[in-house]
């Protein structure tokens, strides 16, 4: 667990480092070499980090109080918790992140990565994003399964769609967001 753990605070480090040089970097090239760090830890071809923007943009815009200001308010996106699972094809950790930036209620639960190994290496091979009707939940307020994700309070948004987790072997909790509509999904983490 404690490997998974680290490997997923580089994997989120490296999409800061990426995302912060979009607004910051004003050379191309080390800004697309940010990009393939990040991609790095993706496995497959058509699954990564979706890094880009213009190759170009005047870099008097990198220095605009705008872009200066955007770069500033990111920071490396939370790791609230991670899940062991002991999968069919090997051990797979569920991990559940934050958004590099925080919002106005404060840091909420927005992606699940789904890690596995993949050729003697780790790999992130699945994302999902949060259900934005029951926001992780899987149910409605009247306590009824929610329709748009049908109970499981996360889209597939790419990599491969993970049906069947396995045993869980292990569940930490690192730390709890702190915007209120993310807590109950919070709690429901390992139940």
């Amino acid at each position: 667990m404690d490997e998974a753990i680290s490997f997923l605070r580089q994997f989120l480090d490296a999409l800061y480092r990426m995302s912060h040089a979009k607004l910051s970097e004003p050379d191309d090239m080390k800004f697309i070499s940010l990009v393939r760090a990040a991609d790095a830890f993706f496995d497959g071809k058509d699954f990564g980090s979706g890094g880009s923007r213009p190759l170009d943009d005047p870099p008097s815009l990198f220095a605009s109080e705008d872009y200066r200001q955007a770069a500033a308010a990111l920071h490396p996106a939370p790791l609230f918790a991670v899940a062991h699972h002991q999968h069919s094809k090997g051990p797979l950790f569920r991990a559940w992140t934050g958004m590099e930036e925080t919002g106005k209620r404060g840091s909420m639960m927005f992606y699940n990565y789904y890690v596995q190994r993949r050729n003697d290496a780790r790999k992130v091979i699945a994302r999902y994003i949060v259900c934005t009707t029951c926001l992780g939940a899987g149910e409605v307020a009247n306590g009824g399964t929610c329709r748009a994700c049908r109970g499981g309070g996360w889209e597939h948004r790419g990599g491969t769609k993970v049906k069947l987790l396995g045993p869980l072997v292990e569940v930490r909790k690192l730390e709890a967001p702190t915007d209120p509509l993310s807590q109950a999904a919070y709690q429901a983490i390992g139940r």
